[in-house]
């Protein structure tokens, strides 16, 4: 069976990683984000899920290693 609606996406968490996010792994949170993006738009739950999780996870530790 096909869902018909898009999975909602948090636009303004992903506005804030576009924002605010510097250092070496920028690339790599900005890659998440954009692959969460497509997952949510192909309707891929659990991809946008482990996706959203990878992306926290990069977060996290970019904010550990930022801190002085």
């Amino acid at each position: 069976m096909f869902r018909t609606e898009k999975l909602d996406l948090d636009l303004s968490f992903l506005m804030a990683v576009d924002r605010f996010t510097t250092g070496a792994n920028v690339h790599k949170i900005r890659g998440l984000a954009h692959a969460y993006v497509l997952a949510c738009e192909n309707n891929q739950a659990s991809k946008a899920e482990e996706y959203l999780s990878r992306l926290l996870g990069e977060l996290g530790r970019s904010a550990k290693t930022s801190k002085p």
